[in-house]
């Protein structure tokens, strides 16, 4: 893992983005208003890396918590960011101050109706069986990406999101080995109860991708946390309703830490 750039004042927020296999851009212009009340840590993992295993990768956080002087630090992950920071929550809890959970899930168990749902998305549908019979490049992936677009973001924003997600970095090597040797084994719903840090979940009503009955899941077993709904957002609800999203932080962080 490694910083690529920082910003705002206050209290150190790093950033963990989805896909997997996205880079952090994606987050960035949508989430400025929070660096009135955050300092921003845009987190990317190694494309170097020798292996992408979630132990390397809460490790390769934890190691950039010690760099940045901070004795705890906020995370805001997304998608497979999320699985990524509850993870980290679960084995260094006591270096957390508090977490922001966009858009996921406590494990896998979301990927079967996400599979269902994509099936009324042909096109969609077919740019991931054309992906699976290709030779998964980096390029590969992109082009699944943009045809993923129409079924994980709601109608209103997807301009944008084709615009953004045309012009970042992807990493199909991440994708893959998440899928594969993360995925698979990743569950933090025993530990939920445990997690007594301050969290915001933010998901979209329309969110296709990892439904909102999971993410309301890890807000119930969460001993402090609050759930939030957005109404016109899929899977992105920082860029489908970044306004609304960053105000919804803003107002938790105000109750918690107040300026």
């Amino acid at each position: 893992m490694h910083v690529v750039k920082k910003r705002g004042e206050g209290p150190p927020c790093f950033l963990l983005h989805g896909g997997p296999g996205f880079d952090s851009s994606y987050f960035d212009p949508f989430l400025q208003p929070l660096e009135k009340s955050l300092r921003l840590f845009f987190l990317e993992h190694d494309r170097d890396a020798p292996e992408y295993t979630l132990e390397n990768i809460v490790n390769g956080i934890e190691k950039l918590r010690r760099e940045s002087g901070h004795e705890k630090i906020l995370l805001l992950g997304h998608s497979a960011g999320g699985l990524f920071s509850l993870s980290y929550a679960i084995h260094f809890p006591h270096n957390v101050m508090g977490l922001i959970l966009e858009s996921t899930a406590a494990d896998k168990s979301f990927v079967k109706e996400s599979e269902q749902a994509i099936k009324a998305y042909p096109d969609a549908l077919a740019g991931l069986q054309e992906y699976i019979a290709s030779d998964r490049t980096d390029e590969d992936y992109k082009k699944m990406s943009l045809r993923y677009i129409p079924f994980s973001v709601m109608p209103e924003a997807q301009k944008s999101a084709l615009v953004v997600f045309d012009n970042i970095h992807y990493n199909a090597r991440l994708f893959e080995e998440t899928k594969k040797k993360i995925l698979p084994y990743f569950s933090a719903r025993e530990h939920l109860p445990k997690l007594t840090m301050p969290t915001l979940v933010i998901t979209g009503k329309h969110d296709r991708v990892v439904a909102p009955s999971y993410s309301q899941e890890l807000a119930e077993k969460m001993p402090n946390a609050e759930f939030v709904m957005l109404e016109n957002s899929g899977h992105f609800p920082h860029l489908e309703e970044p306004k609304k999203f960053c105000e919804v932080v803003e107002d938790w962080m105000n109750r918690y830490w107040p300026s």
